[in-house]
């Protein structure tokens, strides 16, 4: 997979690191590929890092609303309805398409995303009650 997890313990955050060329798809599949490892908890949340080296070039609209999103859906059903996801930004290319995201995630009840440029102001957001 074009991209790296780890688990951040000392803030129950899991952080996907995207690397090279990725579809919607692959971006789809993190969220369960958190879920299913032994650390994950109801309070876990998750940051995505859109690395200075990943390729989002062949991402579409359609894309968007036909895989991502309905993943995202998926994902925050039930016991996991409080899922947050902050994604930080690195290239400043790609800031345009990642807020097209949030934007699109947002809008659908039960999403909540936020895009940032700072890496601790993602994490103070993950970990507050807002």
């Amino acid at each position: 997979m074009p991209y790296t997890i780890r688990y951040l313990g000392d803030v129950n955050v899991f952080e996907m690191r995207t690397h090279g060329k990725m579809t919607v798809e692959e971006i789809a599949a993190y969220i369960p590929e958190c879920m299913a490892r032994p650390e994950f908890n109801e309070t876990t949340q998750i940051l995505g890092i859109a690395a200075v080296d990943a390729d989002f070039s062949d991402f579409t609209f359609e894309g968007y609303k036909e895989v991502l999103i309905p993943a995202m859906k998926e994902a925050r059903s039930g016991a996991q309805s409080g899922l947050k996801e902050a994604i930080l930004v690195e290239k400043d290319l790609d800031l345009g398409i990642i807020k097209l995201f949030e934007m699109l995630a947002t809008s659908g009840p039960g999403l909540i995303s936020r895009v940032f440029r700072n890496r601790a102001e993602a994490i103070e957001w993950l970990t507050s009650d807002d």
